[in-house]
């Protein structure tokens, strides 16, 4: 479903974080046991990282893919 680098936005506000429902991240690792969940990394304007949450897919919804360098 989503890949390592796709950028992803949060459907709703995560407990415990500081992260609102809309943000956009980065998927940067994910995690297969016990069960599909994804790493996302959320940063502010000035591009340091705000959060680093594990989500399920049911949270997270794909906005586009990071573009690689050729």
């Amino acid at each position: 479903m989503f890949k390592e680098l796709d950028v992803v936005v949060l459907k709703k506000a995560v407990p415990g974080t500081s992260i609102p429902a809309g943000a956009e991240g980065v998927i940067v690792h994910i995690h297969s046991v016990p069960r599909t969940a994804y790493m996302v990394e959320f940063c502010n304007d000035a591009g340091q990282t705000m959060d680093l949450v594990s989500l399920l897919p049911s949270q997270i919804a794909l906005t586009q893919p990071l573009r690689r360098a050729a």
